[in-house]
């Protein structure tokens, strides 16, 4: 529910009049999710809030039927795909104040065939909870910032900070559930959209004030193994990432 707050839907909104309609879907859950979301659509605005349901598990079939329901309300209500903007949320996401006007106003002047995505940060309480891992954090990136592609360039992007347009969406193909060699479904279903995309001569564009801090629940039920797999990670594969990258580029 805190998350639907966030966007300004369900009890605790910071507004009664939501900016744009909110899409909840069920994944075949077995626990509260399909009660707690018919209690957001009831403290919402009439007409803001549509609950569908996704039986097929996975990562991929509910952003899909979430789309597909998307298109169908543009339909019905005349209006057409160029003009509906679609944003990807995720659930224990608080989305900052201001992150949904911010997006929509990206959307607005950036053009067709364009990716935005937002900015992902920790919240300030986790932050000094968990000093240690933040610190490791600035230290990975820290290590390879000077072999990365610039920001516009990347194409792994956070689903749950991107926006799109539905009729670009539509051009790029849509989601798609894809497995590798040996059956293991590949995941990251944005940042593959996005290379699809990438053949379109799409672009990204980063939103700088729309801004979302992520759960970090994992790392609060199990902060030793969390950390313990980052040192490990270092120890054994950053080293030999580098050591590629500069035999392999121009980085020296």
């Amino acid at each position: 529910m805190a998350t639907c707050a966030s966007l300004g839907f369900g009890p605790g909104a910071a507004t009664d009049k939501p900016d744009g309609t909110l899409v909840l879907v069920d994944n075949g859950s077995t626990d509260r999710t399909f009660e707690l979301s018919r209690d957001i659509q009831q403290t919402s605005p009439p007409g803001t809030v549509e609950l569908t349901y996704e039986p097929e598990r996975g990562y991929v079939p509910p952003r899909r039927r979430g789309i597909d329901l998307v298109a169908q309300l543009a339909l019905e209500e005349g209006v057409v795909a160029e003009d509906v903007l679609i944003l990807q949320a995720d659930a224990d996401t608080q989305y900052q104040p201001g992150y949904v006007a911010e997006m929509r106003a990206a959307g607005e002047t950036a053009g067709p065939q364009t990716l935005l995505e937002g900015r992902a940060e920790a919240a300030p309480e986790f932050a000094l909870e968990h000093s240690a891992y933040q610190a490791l954090c600035e230290q990975v990136s820290a290590s390879v910032r000077a072999l990365c592609v610039a920001e516009a360039d990347d194409v792994i992007v956070d689903d749950k900070i991107c926006a799109f347009r539905l009729a670009d969406y539509r051009v790029w193909g849509g989601h798609e559930r894809e497995y590798d060699p040996h059956g293991e479904e590949i995941h990251a279903e944005t940042s593959r959209l996005f290379l699809r995309a990438k053949s379109y001569n799409a672009r990204k564009i980063i939103v700088e004030r729309a801004t979302a801090q992520p759960s970090r629940r994992k790392l609060r039920h199990t902060p030793g193994l969390v950390l313990h797999t980052a040192l490990q990670l270092i120890d054994t594969q950053l080293p030999q990432l580098k050591s590629y990258l500069a035999e392999n580029t121009n980085l020296g």
